[in-house]
């Protein structure tokens, strides 16, 4: 036995995280219109066991990253839906599985895949984190002088991913460290 999200209601704050557990059994499909979401989320989790996102499943206006794990083995056309081109997903999958819809997503400013690790943020960067080290993903700030430190938390900083870029800073980046 198992559940699917029909509908979300009670979403306050900027980040969603959508439970793969509902009364101890598993989330597996995310259903056509169960989330529309408004415009003061900025991030969206999806949870390890969530399997299917199905038409529309998720409509979202202002969020500028979206989580999908290797669980998410189906996404149907325009499953994620994004009515802000600036929305950036990134997907735990090496590359796009093969029962993802052609259309899986609609209007996307950017889909990065083979993200492993919890993926965690701060004002300034989306970073995944691995046996208690630091992988920068993307720099999410707002400055043109990027500085990459050598820690977050406590947690070394030891690698910037391939496809790391700045967002939303006009013109070049100026990039430096400690």
């Amino acid at each position: 036995e198992s559940y699917s999200i029909m509908s979300y209601k009670g979403l306050k704050g900027t980040t969603l995280t959508i439970p793969s557990t509902f009364n101890e059994k598993p989330v597996l499909t995310i259903l056509s219109k169960a989330i529309g979401l408004d415009s003061t989320l900025e991030v969206i989790k999806i949870e390890n066991g969530i399997v299917r996102i199905r038409p529309f499943g998720i409509v979202s206006y202002k969020t500028n990253i979206i989580t999908v794990p290797l669980s998410v083995v189906v996404i149907n056309a325009n499953g994620i839906y994004c009515h802000d081109s600036d929305a950036s997903i990134y997907a735990a999958a090496p590359s796009k599985p093969v029962d993802w819809d052609s259309n899986w997503t609609n209007r996307l400013g950017n889909a990065i895949f083979g993200i492993n690790g919890e993926i965690e943020s701060n004002n300034f960067f989306l970073y995944s984190v691995i046996d208690n080290q630091i992988t920068l993903i993307s720099y999410i700030g707002q400055s043109s002088n990027i500085y990459i430190p050598r820690e977050i938390d406590g947690v070394p900083v030891t690698s910037i991913k391939t496809s790391f870029y700045k967002r939303r800073v006009a013109g070049y980046a100026r990039v430096s460290t400690d």
